[in-house]
C-alpha cells in the first residue's frame, strides 16, 4: 500500500451542513460514562442515582422518556449483576469428568468435597444480600410499571427508588460492589427494545384463555433480567392475576432458592411463561426447559416468548428438546419490530424536520425513489448475515427555502442500542467530526447521519485505497478523543468472554490440556502487564469495505458498534484496531511501521509497539474461529466462499507474523545463498508444530535452523505447503529456497524464481479437479496452492480431510487418473502422479548442478519416505510414521527420541557432532530474565512448547513460573 499523505480534520471543524443543536449534544453531555457500558455495581448504583436526580429537571418529551428507559435498565441490571454473583458457580470439573469418564464416581465426590466452603458460604455468609436482593424486586416491579405507563417526577414511585437507591449505596457489601454488569445484547448488540417485550406479553396474552389464575414468568439471563419484569407488568396491567417472576442462567443451573421456587410452580401447576431473546441453536432454551421440566412443569403448561431473526426466520425450538412439540411459542417477527416499524418515511420525516428545520429549511420532505429502495433493500439482505448486523435504512430528504433552489441529502438511520446502552453511538460520532459520516441526531435508539457515497452497488468488491497516514489519523483521533478511565476485563471476573481470555485459551496450549490450566494465572498474571496505558473505545473492526470516499472525503463507517458486547471482545486497546489494520488491509512491513509510527508520535504510545504482536495473536485467532463458525452455516455459496477465504487469511496472517517474530530473536543472518552442504527439511510436524492452533515453531526448533545456518548449511525446506508459505519462510530466514506443494513446485530465494515441476497438462486437470471439488457439497479449497489442489470440510475444532472414495470417483470422470491423491486428518491433496518431495529432492540437485551431492533429509511422514530414500544421512523424530521407522529399520536411518521440534533439534546435533563441529547456545533463543515485552513472553512459552508432557505437569506443580 502506497504511504500517500492526508489531512486530518480539525477536532474543532464543525460542518456548516449540520443541524443546530436542538437538545441532542446537552442531554447526551452528561453520558460520557456510557462509552464503558461494563459497569461495577457501585458505578450502576451511582448512575441510577443521577438518573433519578435528572429526571426531575427534564419537561415531558423524549429526554425524560429516555430517563425512564434508563432507570429501567439501571435497576434491572443490579438485579442481574446480584442474581449473578448468588449464582456463582463452584468447582465444576466437568472436564476432568469427560476425559476420564471411569472416574466419574470419584470426580462427582472430589466436586462435592471442593465446594462444601463454597456452599457454606453460599447459605450463610450471602444470606443479608439475598434479602437485600429480595427487597430490591419492588423496585424492578416499580420501574417496569413506570416504563409501561409513563411515570410523572415526585411520584411516590421515584421517591421509593431514590430511597432504595441510597440504601443500595450504603449497604451493599464491598465483595459484590466490584462485579461487572452483563451487557444484554438485544439492547446493545441487537435491534430490541422494551416495546417489543411488550408485544410479546400482549400477543400471548391474546392467545391465552383464562387470566385469573396465577401465572410464572421465567426470565433467561441475561436478557430476561430485564424481559420478564416488563412481561410481568404488561399482564397485571390487563388483567392478569398473580403474576410473578423470576430469572435463571441455564448455563450453571439455578440457585437452591430457583429451584424451590420452580418446584413450587410444578407443585401447583402454575403456567410458566419464559422469555429471552433472539435464540441461535434454541440449545438455551433446551436446557431451561430441561429444568422445567425436572422441576415438575408439564410442557403443556409452558410457553416461550422470544422474537425471531432475520438469520433464523423460520426458527422453531429442536426436536430433542424437551416436550418440543408440546410447548407453545409466542414470537414477533422482525418486520413487527418497533424500530423495523419506526423507520418508514412518514415516522421519520417528523424527525427530520425538526433537525433541519433548526437550521433554516423550511420544507423538508422525505421522498420514496428508486435507487433508494434498491440500497434498503441490500441493506435488509444484509441483516441476514449474522445476528449482530444492525438494522438500517436509507432515506431521501428534500430541503428547501422559500425563493431558494432546493437541496437533497441522503440520510441513515442505524439502530445503535436502546437506552444508555446505545448512547455511545451519538457520543463517537459527534467526537469523530469530519472522520466519520456527519452525525444528524439520535432518536429511539437510532443514530440518524448522512449517507456517504452513492446508492448503487459497489462496481468492484475491492474498495478504494485508503492512506496509511489517514489510518493511522483515525486511530489518534480516536484515543484523544474517546478515552476510557479503566480495561473492566482486568479483573478476574468470570462474566462472560472476552479478549484476555481468548488469550489465555490459546497461550495455554502450548503446555498442554493438563498443565495448561495450572498455568492460568501465570499467564494472566504476565498478559496483564500489557494492558494499554491509555483505555479507549476502540473501533474493533478496520475493514477496507468499512471505509468510504466520496470526492476527496474519507469517512469511517460502523465506527461504533464493534468494540463492547457479544460477539466483540471488550479490548480498550488501540493496538488491537492496528493490528487489525494490518490484517485487513494486507499491510507489508514498510507500512505497518509507518502506521504504528505515526500512531505513536501522534497518540503519545511509546509502548504500543511492544503490545501490537499480542493483539495480532488476538485479531487473527478471532478471526478464524469466526469464519470456522459462520461458514458451517453460509447459506449460499458467496457466502461460503467469502468465510473460507477469511479463514485462510487469518491463518495465514498469524502464520507469518508469529514466524517474523521467531527470525528477530535469531542472531542477523547472511544473504540468502546456496551451498554443497544441503539439509532437506520437512515443515509440518518438524519444523513447525501447531501448539497454539495454527502453524508456528518453537525455540528448538529455532535452535536448529541457527545452528545449520552458522556451520554453513543451506537449508532447503521440502513441503506439503504452498509455494507462497515458502517463498515468506524464505524471505523471513533467510532461506536459499525450497519444494513446496509435495514436490510440485521449486522455489529458488536466491534468483526469486519458481520452477514449476508438474506438466503443463497436469496443471490444466489439476485446474479441472479444483473447481469440480470447490463445487463439491460442503467441499471447499485454498485458492493459495496453484500447482496442486488442496481440499477440504470444515467442522467443528478445525477442517477434515475427504473421502478417499469420493476424491477418486472425481477423478475417475474427470479423466485425471494420471492425478493422485493425498490424505490427512485435516485436508486432501490432489498432485500430479509423477510428482514427489523426492523427484523435488532430485529437481533441486540437478539444477544447482550437483546431481550426484549427498544430502542430509529430515522427515517425520509417510510424504517424506521419496525423499528420505535419496538422501545420504536422514533422521526422523520420535513422532514419526511407521512406515519412517520401517524404512530406517531396512536402510538405516536415524529415529531420535524427541518428538517435533526436539527430535530437529537432537538430529541437528547429531549433523553437527560428526562433523566436528562445536554445538555452542544460540544468542537471543536463552531464558527471559524478565518478562517485559509480548516477544518476552512468546519466546517464554515456545520453551515450555518443548518440554515432555510429564514434564509440562511437573513444572506446572512445582511453581507459578512460565
Amino acid at each position: 500500500m502506497a504511504l500517500t499523505t492526508f489531512t486530518l480534520p480539525t477536532e474543532s471543524a464543525r460542518d456548516p451542513r449540520a443541524p443546530r443543536d436542538s437538545g441532542d449534544a446537552a442531554f447526551f453531555a452528561g453520558y460520557s460514562w456510557c462509552l464503558n457500558p461494563i459497569l461495577t455495581l457501585d458505578d450502576q448504583v451511582v448512575r441510577l442515582g443521577e438518573e433519578l436526580h435528572r429526571i426531575a429537571g427534564l419537561a415531558p418529551g423524549w429526554q425524560r422518556d429516555e430517563c425512564v428507559i434508563n432507570v429501567h435498565l439501571l435497576v434491572c441490571g443490579i438485579a442481574c449483576t446480584v442474581d449473578d454473583y448468588l449464582a456463582r458457580p463452584g468447582w465444576e470439573l466437568g472436564a476432568v469428568a469427560r476425559r476420564m469418564p471411569r472416574l466419574g464416581w470419584a470426580v462427582a465426590i472430589l466436586r462435592a468435597v471442593l465446594n462444601v466452603p463454597h456452599a457454606l458460604a453460599a447459605r450463610f455468609g450471602d444470606r443479608r444480600l439475598r434479602e437485600w436482593r429480595d427487597g430490591w424486586t419492588g423496585c424492578v416491579d416499580a420501574a417496569a410499571r413506570m416504563v409501561i405507563r409513563g411515570g410523572t417526577p415526585g411520584a411516590a414511585e421515584w421517591t421509593d427508588l431514590d430511597a432504595a437507591c441510597r440504601v443500595a449505596r450504603a449497604h451493599l457489601p464491598a465483595r459484590v460492589r466490584g462485579r461487572r454488569l452483563r451487557i444484554p445484547e438485544g439492547y446493545r448488540c441487537q435491534d430490541l427494545s422494551h416495546h417489543d417485550v411488550i408485544a410479546l406479553a400482549r400477543r400471548f396474552a391474546q392467545q391465552s384463555g383464562e387470566r385469573s389464575r396465577g401465572l410464572a414468568v421465567v426470565g433467561v439471563r441475561t436478557a430476561g433480567a430485564y424481559f420478564a419484569p416488563l412481561v410481568k407488568a404488561e399482564l397485571a396491567a390487563t388483567g392478569w392475576g398473580n403474576v410473578s417472576w423470576l430469572t435463571i442462567r441455564p448455563q450453571v443451573g439455578p440457585t437452591a432458592s430457583e429451584r424451590w421456587r420452580l418446584h413450587e410452580f410444578g407443585r401447583t401447576q402454575t403456567p410458566v411463561v419464559v422469555i429471552d431473546d433472539h435464540p441461535n441453536t434454541g440449545a438455551t432454551l433446551g436446557k431451561v426447559l430441561a429444568t422445567l421440566v425436572r422441576a415438575g412443569i408439564a410442557p403443556e403448561r409452558i410457553a416461550i416468548l422470544t422474537p425471531r431473526h432475520l438469520v433464523e426466520p423460520d426458527w422453531r425450538l429442536p426436536r430433542d428438546a424437551p416436550g418440543a412439540g408440546r410447548v407453545a411459542l409466542v414470537t414477533v417477527e422482525p418486520e413487527e419490530s418497533y424500530k423495523a416499524l419506526l423507520l418508514t418515511p412518514s415516522a421519520v420525516e417528523p424527525l427530520l424536520r425538526d433537525w433541519f428545520g433548526a437550521q433554516g429549511w423550511r420544507h423538508v420532505a422525505v421522498r420514496d425513489t428508486p435507487d433508494v429502495d434498491a440500497a434498503n433493500r441490500r441493506l435488509a439482505r444484509h441483516g441476514r448475515d449474522g445476528f449482530q448486523v444492525r438494522l438500517k435504512r436509507v432515506f431521501r430528504v428534500e430541503l428547501g427555502r422559500d425563493g431558494a433552489d432546493r437541496d437533497v441529502r441522503y440520510v441513515v438511520a442505524k439502530s445503535v442500542g436502546w437506552g444508555w446502552l446505545g448512547y455511545h453511538a451519538y457520543l463517537v460520532g459527534t467526537r469523530l467530526a469530519g472522520l466519520v459520516p456527519l452525525v444528524i441526531g439520535w432518536r429511539h435508539g437510532m443514530l440518524f447521519s448522512e449517507w456517504i457515497g452513492t446508492l448503487d452497488e459497489p462496481a468492484s468488491a475491492t474498495p478504494p485505497p485508503v492512506p496509511v497516514t489517514a489510518l493511522a489519523h483515525y486511530l489518534v483521533r480516536r484515543t484523544r478523543s474517546l478515552p476510557l478511565t479503566e480495561d473492566p476485563r482486568l479483573g478476574s471476573d468470570d462474566s462472560g468472554w472476552y479478549a484476555w481470555k481468548l488469550l489465555l485459551s490459546v497461550l495455554r496450549r502450548a503446555y498442554g490440556p493438563y498443565a495448561g490450566r495450572l498455568k492460568v494465572r501465570a499467564l494472566r498474571d504476565a498478559l496483564h502487564r500489557f494492558a494499554s496505558p491509555r483505555p479507549t473505545l476502540i473501533d474493533g473492526q478496520m475493514r477496507p469495505a468499512d471505509w468510504v470516499t466520496a470526492g476527496d472525503r474519507t469517512c469511517k463507517v460502523d465506527y461504533e458498534q464493534h468494540n463492547f458486547g457479544t460477539p466483540e471482545l471488550d479490548v480498550v486497546d488501540a493496538a488491537y484496531d492496528l493490528a487489525s489494520t494490518v490484517f485487513e488491509f494486507r499491510l507489508d512491513e514498510a507500512a505497518e511501521a509507518e502506521l504504528v509510527g505515526t500512531y505513536a508520535r501522534g497518540a503519545g504510545d511509546r509502548s504500543v509497539g511492544d503490545r501490537l504482536l499480542m493483539y495480532k495473536l488476538l485479531v487473527g485467532t478471532a478471526a478464524i474461529e469466526q469464519a470456522a463458525s459462520w461458514v458451517r452455516r453460509m447459506r449460499s455459496a458467496s457466502q461460503g466462499a467469502h468465510w473460507n477465504e477469511r479463514y485462510l487469511a487469518a491463518r495465514n496472517f498469524l502464520t507469518h507474523q508469529l514466524h517474523r517474530a521467531c527470525a528477530g530473536f535469531l542472531p542477523p543472518r547472511p544473504t540468502a545463498r546456496w551451498s554443497d552442504a544441503l539439509v532437506f527439511l520437512d515443515v509440518d510436524g518438524v519444523f513447525d508444530c501447531e501448539l497454539l492452533g495454527f502453524p508456528h515453531t518453537t525455540v528448538s526448533g529455532l535452535t536448529a535452523l541457527a545452528l545449520l545456518q552458522a556451520q554453513g548449511f543451506a537449508v532447503v525446506l521440502n513441503t506439503g505447503r504452498s509455494v507462497e508459505h515458502v517463498r515468506e519462510y524464505c524471505r523471513t530466514y533467510g532461506l536459499p529456497g525450497g519444494i513446496a506443494e509435495y514436490g510440485s513446485v521449486l522455489f529458488d530465494a536466491v534468483t526469486n524464481q519458481e520452477v514449476a515441476l508438474c506438466t503443463p497438462a497436469a496443471r490444466e486437470r489439476l485446474a479441472q479437479c479444483r473447481d469440480a471439488l470447490a463445487a463439491m457439497p460442503g467441499v471447499f479449497v485454498d485458492r493459495g496452492y496453484r500447482y496442486s489442489v488442496r481440499a477440504y470440510r470444515f467442522a467443528v475444532g478445525g477442517t477434515v480431510g475427504l473421502v478417499a472414495r469420493e476424491v477418486q470417483e472425481l477423478l475417475a470422470r474427470g479423466g485425471g487418473r494420471d492425478l493422485a491423491q493425498i490424505a490427512t486428518s485435516a485436508d486432501t491433496y490432489v498432485v500430479d502422479q509423477a510428482v514427489s518431495k523426492g523427484t523435488g529432492l532430485t529437481a533441486l540437485k540437478r539444477r544447482l548442478g550437483m546431481p550426484e551431492a549427498p544430502v542430509i533429509a529430515i522427515g517425520d511422514s509417510d510424504q517424506d519416505v521419496a525423499m528420505l530414500e535419496l538422501a545420504e544421512q536422514w533422521y526422523a523424530p520420535g513422532s514419526c510414521s511407521a512406515r519412517v521407522r520401517e524404512l530406517a529399520r531396512a536402510t538405516g536411518g536415524r529415529v531420535v527420541a524427541g518428538h517435533g521440534q526436539r527430535g530437529l533439534l537432537q538430529a541437528t546435533t547429531d549433523v553437527l557432532q560428526r562433523r566436528g563441529a562445536v554445538v555452542g547456545v544460540v544468542p537471543g533463543l536463552g531464558r527471559p530474565t524478565r518478562v517485559q515485552t509480548f516477544a518476552d513472553l512468546l519466546l517464554a512459552i515456545l520453551r515450555a512448547a518443548d518440554r515432555p508432557r510429564a514434564a509440562q505437569v511437573l513444572a506446572a506443580v512445582a511453581g507459578r513460573g512460565l
